[in-house]
C-alpha cells in the first residue's frame, strides 16, 4: 500500500514538473510586446546607395524607454539596433524624437522628451549613431496656484551656425493664472495651460532653460444683470505640437470655447497658432466641426497642419497651410470617431509638400501626398493594436531609395513597419500583404547590419558607426 503511495506521489510530482516546464516555456518563447511612440527619419552619413535609416522611439511591457534605429534597403536588407534611451531605465508612456543629421565630420542629434512618472518632463540628446546621451533636463510645472504636473510634450529642434535650440510645446496643469479682462468679477478658475520651453543647448548640455505661457486656459462664472442670469465662461486649450519654420518656433493647439448661453454644439473649436516671432497666438477654423487635430510639420515656407473634421457633411482628413484649408480627403464612412491616427511630415525631397498617414477603423491605410496628388486606400495586413492607436508617416531624403514608410504597432505586439513604393502609389494597393517589415523581425528572420555597404557584426556595429 504504501509503495503504492509512493507510486502516485512521485508521479504527480512528475506531472507538475512537466507543468512548470512547459509554462516556463511558454513564458519564455512569448513575444515581448513593442509600442511604438514616436519615428523619424534618421539619414545617417553612412547610408549608402537605397539605404534608409529610421530612429524610433519605444517602450516595452516593463515600461523602459528605448531608442531603435531600423535600417531598410532593397539592396542590403534590413537590420536593427535599440538601446535605452539614456542608458538607463527611463519609464514613461509618452515621448516625442526629433533628429539633426550631417556630414561625417558633423555631430548627429537625437532628441527626445518624454514625462516621467511623478509629473515632470524628461529631456535628453544622443550625439552620434551608438553615441552617449547628454543633457539630462527636467521640465516641471510652473505650479501657479498650486502644485501641478506637465504632460504632453512635443519637441523640434533649431541647429545652425548662429545657435542650437531645442523646443518642447507641452501642457501644464498649473502653469498660469487665468486672466480674461472682459471678467468683471474675481469668480475664476483654472484649466491646464499651453506651454512651451526653449532650451539652448551646447555639445554636452543644457545652457538654459526659458518658459512661455502660449495660452491660459480658465473660465469664470458671474450674474448678468443685462442678461439677468448666471453666465458660464470657459477656455479648454489642449494637444499643443511645435514645428520650427524659417529658424523659428511655432506652437499649434486647439482650444474649446464654451459659452454656456448658447447651446453646447455650437460652441466654438479653434486651431489656434502661436509664433515666437509675433509672440501671440491667432485662431483659425471656427467651427466645431474640424477637430481633433493631429499632428504639424513645416516644409519650406509653409506650416502645414493635420486636422479631422465634416466640413459639408463629410467625413475628411483636412490639411491646413497656416490658416487656410488646402487638402481634403474625403473617407467614406469613417465619422469622428473612424480615424484612429494620423500623422503629417514634409516632403523632404520637394520643399513646399507633404504627406500624411491614417489608419481608420483599425484595418485601413489611408495615405496621400501632395506631390503626385496620389492617395492609397488599402487594408492592413496587420490591423493596429487597440491600446496603441499611433501612427507615422516616413519620407526618406534618398533619391535610390523610391519609398516612404508607415509605422505603427500591430496587434501582434509587434512595431509595423509598412514599405510604400513611388509605384504603389500611383497604381493602388488592395492590402499591405507583402509590404511588411517587423520590429523585432520574424522568426528564423536575421536583420543583417550593412553600414557603407560593408557587412558588420552586431557586437562591432557601435564601433563602426561612431
Amino acid at each position: 500500500m504504501k509503495r503504492n503511495n509512493i507510486k502516485k506521489a512521485v508521479g504527480i510530482f512528475l506531472i507538475l514538473v512537466a507543468f512548470a516546464i512547459f509554462w516556463s516555456f511558454a513564458a519564455f518563447s512569448q513575444t515581448v510586446k513593442y509600442n511604438l511612440l514616436d519615428a523619424k527619419l534618421f539619414p545617417s552619413p553612412y547610408a549608402v546607395e537605397d539605404q534608409t535609416v529610421i530612429g524610433v522611439l519605444f517602450t516595452k511591457e516593463d515600461g523602459v524607454l528605448y531608442f531603435g534605429t531600423f535600417w531598410t534597403s532593397e539592396t542590403y536588407g534590413d537590420a536593427w539596433e535599440e538601446e535605452k534611451v539614456g542608458n538607463y531605465d527611463y519609464k514613461t508612456g509618452y515621448a516625442t524624437l526629433a533628429t539633426h543629421w550631417g556630414d561625417k565630420y558633423e555631430m548627429e542629434r537625437v532628441y527626445v522628451a518624454f514625462t516621467t512618472d511623478d509629473g515632470k518632463i524628461a529631456y535628453l540628446y544622443r550625439s552620434n549613431v551608438g553615441g552617449s546621451w547628454y543633457g539630462l533636463t527636467y521640465i516641471e510645472s510652473m505650479n501657479v496656484g498650486g502644485n501641478g504636473t506637465v504632460y504632453n510634450p512635443d519637441i523640434d529642434f533649431y541647429y545652425g551656425s548662429d545657435r542650437e535650440e531645442a523646443y518642447i510645446s507641452y501642457m501644464d496643469t498649473n502653469g498660469a493664472d487665468y486672466y480674461d479682462p472682459n471678467d468683471p468679477h474675481e469668480d475664476k478658475y483654472h484649466y491646464p495651460d499651453v506651454m512651451l520651453a526653449k532650451l539652448e543647448t551646447g555639445d554636452y548640455g543644457v545652457k538654459s532653460v526659458e518658459k512661455t505661457v502660449v495660452e491660459a486656459g480658465g473660465g469664470f462664472n458671474y450674474f448678468s444683470e443685462k442678461a439677468g442670469k448666471q453666465i458660464k465662461y470657459e477656455i479648454i486649450p489642449s494637444n499643443a505640437q511645435a514645428a520650427v519654420k524659417d529658424g523659428n518656433i511655432n506652437v499649434v493647439y486647439e482650444t474649446v470655447v464654451h459659452d454656456y448661453n448658447i447651446a453646447h454644439d455650437e460652441n466654438p473649436h479653434f486651431i489656434n497658432f502661436f509664433s515666437d516671432v509675433s509672440n501671440e497666438s491667432m485662431a483659425a477654423g471656427k467651427g466645431a466641426e474640424i477637430t481633433p487635430l493631429f499632428d504639424v510639420c513645416a516644409s519650406g515656407d509653409n506650416l502645414f497642419t493635420l486636422v479631422h473634421g465634416s466640413l459639408d457633411s463629410l467625413s475628411s482628413l483636412y490639411v491646413l497651410n497656416g490658416q487656410e484649408i488646402i487638402s481634403q480627403s474625403y473617407i467614406s464612412g469613417i465619422g469622428h470617431n473612424g480615424v484612429n491616427a494620423a500623422d503629417i511630415t514634409a516632403n523632404l525631397m520637394q520643399s513646399g509638400e507633404f504627406s500624411y498617414a491614417a489608419i481608420c477603423w483599425y484595418d485601413t491605410l489611408c495615405y496621400y501626398d501632395s506631390a503626385s496628388n496620389k492617395s492609397v486606400y488599402a487594408f492592413l495586413n496587420t490591423k493596429i493594436d487597440s491600446e496603441n492607436k499611433k501612427v507615422v508617416v516616413v519620407e526618406t531624403n534618398n533619391e535610390e531609395d523610391d519609398a516612404r514608410y508607415v509605422l505603427y504597432t500591430g496587434e501582434n505586439g509587434k512595431i509595423v513597419v509598412v514599405r510604400l513604393s513611388d509605384s504603389d502609389v500611383s497604381d493602388g494597393i488592395p492590402s499591405t500583404e507583402g509590404r511588411e517589415y517587423f520590429i523585432p523581425a520574424e522568426e528564423n528572420t536575421k536583420y543583417d547590419l550593412y553600414v557603407g555597404g560593408k557587412q558588420v557584426d552586431e557586437k562591432n556595429a557601435s564601433d563602426v558607426l561612431e
